[in-house]
């Protein structure tokens, strides 16, 4: 019915299946840009008129194009975590991503039954660096490798598996391909690391 509405988003405990009798409905309205600010009453209407009609309070959230430097990075992360999209197209997805400034990461889980012990050790000094101290003639030295998911500005997240930004993945793939190794991949978005 109304053109000027990008997306109609269900968040809160109704979306997330903590819904009770006492619970409200939570609605997050994203509009297109330059739309006029007045239509956000026009709607509140509606949804009050439609909260009687279900004897249920409805609490509507507005979100202009415009204005989104100004939304609370909170409430935009519980909407990307719960949200359901009522109406319009999963658009609203991306533009509260960017909102937020996330950016593609890859996590990376090796599979490293194949491997070798030697192989193993190689893989894990070059992924992760290393750090020796030796003694020689009553003098310490210290030498320390930074390993490629750090330079990558990624991190080690545990046994066998990382996170790094999207953009290296393909250098990472194929530092990878060199030990002939399987390993799995999927993205997600975050902020920087």
């Amino acid at each position: 019915k109304y053109e000027e509405i990008e997306s109609i988003v269900l968040f809160g405990s109704l979306a997330s299946g903590k819904f009770n009798e006492e619970s409200d409905i939570d609605i997050c309205i994203l509009f297109k840009r330059n739309t006029p600010k007045m239509l956000e009453n026009t709607i509140f209407d509606y949804f009050l008129s439609l909260g009687k009609d279900l004897n249920r309070s409805i609490q509507c959230v507005f979100f202009f194009l415009e204005d989104i430097n100004n939304w609370d990075t909170i409430f935009i992360e519980n909407i990307l975590a719960e949200g359901q999209l009522l109406y319009g197209n999963s658009n609203y997805y991306e533009i509260l991503i960017k909102t937020l400034e996330f950016k593609p990461y890859q996590i990376i889980t090796l599979n490293l039954r194949a491997l070798n012990s030697s192989a193993k050790m190689k893989l894990k000094r070059i992924l992760y660096g290393y750090k020796t101290t030796k003694k020689y003639s009553e003098k310490l030295y210290k030498y320390k490798k930074e390993g490629i998911v750090k330079k990558l500005q990624g991190m080690k997240l545990g046994r066998g598996s990382f996170i790094i930004p999207e953009k290296v993945l393909i250098m990472v793939e194929n530092k990878l391909k060199e030990f002939d190794i399987k390993f799995s991949n999927f993205r997600v978005w975050m902020q920087d690391i």
